[in-house]
């Protein structure tokens, strides 16, 4: 008989990834969301539960109908530098949303291991330009978003000792990942270049700091890596998910500007940062985040596998087919 997974934000830039990752591996896999997106019953790796994490009953049924023996929680109030959600709904959502999981596992899917997606910038920024965030550092988060994440582990953590609940915590860094809704600062410039070719009017790319320092990983490495801490006997509460690479945003602008100028003459480098996101003017402090992928190396032998550069030609080719397709307008 298969195992059982449940994963909760599946329609997300990793939910997707992860389920066809499990099915590979055997396991029959319930994919839950919030409502349906566009090829909710087409093709899927995953049996559809609608499932709202901030109600008790429709989180109750969602593990009753999946009756787990591995949960995957991804669904999260997320932010970045175009949506910020306000303070109490990021609160509701990553902690209580979290603790409502917790608590409905141990009543209809006791034994499961839940592995709870987390961030890394709960470590806020490093401390040099050399330095990588272990396990073991202590928690500043710079952000309301942040600290919803940072007050969601401890939660989790305090909750599953009292209700009898194995959870292990992933922190994952930046994930470069193909969705609809994909709001990451790369999908950001991936999506402005694929609209401007397919409308056929130059503009500068606008973007925020791009001096900013990020550790990227593709979402296909990140699902491996759940899936083997899903399956790894005795774990430890913490792992961080990551490359262990730092990357400067700017050449990842850059690397999509001449992947999409390739058919675009009209994309010239220097209009690269010459508009800004919203907040995005102006100098800038130190903002490097970059993490240790050392524990989950020697405890599953796992290590990316996909290069940043694929990565970033699967994003742009994936915004560049929905533009032609005229199924993605530019964003404001």
């Amino acid at each position: 008989m298969s195992r059982r997974a449940l994963i909760t934000g599946v329609t997300g830039v990793l939910g997707r990834e992860l389920a066809g990752c499990l099915r590979r591996r055997g396991y029959a896999v319930y994919g839950a969301a919030r409502r349906p997106l566009e090829g909710w019953q087409d093709g899927l790796d995953w049996l559809p539960i609608e499932c709202d994490v901030t109600d008790d009953a429709s989180v109750l049924r969602a593990i009753r109908l999946s009756r787990p023996e591995l949960i995957f929680h991804l669904a999260a109030a997320q932010a970045s530098a175009t949506r910020s959600p306000s303070v109490d709904l990021l609160f509701a959502v990553n902690v209580g949303g979290t603790l409502r999981l917790l608590t409905a596992a141990a009543e209809a899917a006791p034994g499961a291991r839940v592995i709870v997606a987390s961030t890394g910038a709960v470590y806020g920024p490093n401390t040099g330009p050399r330095h990588r965030w272990r396990e073991d550092a202590p928690l500043r988060p710079p952000s309301p978003y942040a600290a919803s994440k940072a007050a969601m582990e401890l939660a989790a953590r305090g909750a599953a000792a009292g209700l009898g609940v194995e959870v292990v915590v992933a922190r994952l860094f930046n994930l470069i990942g193909v969705s609809p809704g994909a709001d990451s600062a790369p999908a950001g410039f991936a999506r402005q270049i694929a609209a401007m070719a397919a409308a056929g009017r130059p503009r500068p790319l606008r973007t925020g700091n791009l001096d900013a320092v990020r550790d990227y990983l593709d979402s296909r490495d990140a699902a491996r890596a759940l899936t083997l801490l899903g399956e790894l006997p005795d774990p430890d509460p913490v792992y961080n998910v990551c490359s262990g690479r730092g990357v400067r945003l700017r050449w990842v602008a850059r690397q999509l500007w001449r992947l999409g100028g390739a058919g675009a003459p009209f994309l010239a480098e220097g209009d690269i940062g010459t508009a800004k996101l919203p907040g995005g003017a102006g100098s800038h402090p130190p903002d490097r985040l970059v993490g240790d992928p050392g524990r989950i190396r020697a405890a599953t032998g796992w290590a990316p596998e996909v290069p940043l550069t694929r990565s970033l030609e699967r994003l742009l080719a994936y915004w560049q087919t929905r533009a032609t397709a005229g199924r993605e307008e530019e964003r404001p």
